[in-house]
């Protein structure tokens, strides 16, 4: 195999979730990096009547999703507002496991790579813009074409998530605060949009 055309694996995952955490990440004394923007995401996981929540802590790759973060970054950490997003992160890997409430947790780091929408109580404030048929995906979001056009009914799903969510809760992510609702009547969430990671099949 020619050294040029090296064989490289994609992880990616496409998903619904709260975001929170939002912050631009500069280096202490000592350190020597680019500084960048992260966020906390918690994806939407499992069926709809028992929705659980997957924590993932991520830096934005990429003008688009890094200019969102930073529009929106008040409003994320405002603990008064959910803000619902369309997501799609690449390159995940577990960070150390942190012990809560007697419980094991685990967060999951990856890159942001695009951003679909925002929704902050419900109303949608930001919608990506679409690439043309000629231009495909932009090669800074790293996703697959294919992605914007899923996410897109993702959003219009979303407004049964918001409109089930009657009772809302709030506690730690992370050791930071979050708030959620959970879904008690089983509408919301279609099931195409939960969590899933594929990795490639061994031979």
């Amino acid at each position: 195999m020619s050294t040029s055309n090296n064989l490289y694996f994609d992880l990616h995952t496409t998903g619904l979730g709260y975001l929170g955490r939002a912050r631009e990440v500069k280096p202490k004394a000592g350190q020597r990096f680019t500084p960048f923007w992260a966020v906390s995401i918690s994806a939407f996981h499992g069926p709809r009547d028992a929705i659980s929540y997957v924590f993932f802590d991520v830096k934005a790759t990429g003008a688009e999703s890094e200019k969102v973060i930073q529009e929106f970054e008040d409003v994320i950490n405002d603990k008064e507002h959910k803000v619902l997003a369309g997501f799609n992160i690449g390159d995940m890997y577990p960070d150390e496991p942190y012990e809560k409430d007697g419980k094991l947790r685990v967060t999951l780091k990856g890159r942001l790579l695009r951003i679909m929408w925002v929704k902050v109580d419900g109303k949608t404030v930001y919608s990506a813009p679409q690439p043309s048929d000629t231009e495909g995906a932009k090669d800074d979001d790293q996703t697959p074409a294919a992605v914007s056009a899923d996410q897109q009914e993702a959003s219009s799903e979303s407004d049964k998530v918001d409109q089930a969510h009657s009772e809302t809760t709030s506690g730690p992510i992370n050791g930071n605060a979050y708030s959620h609702s959970p879904v008690t009547d089983g509408q919301g969430l279609p099931g195409s949009y939960s969590v899933n990671i594929q990795m490639p099949s061994e031979s």
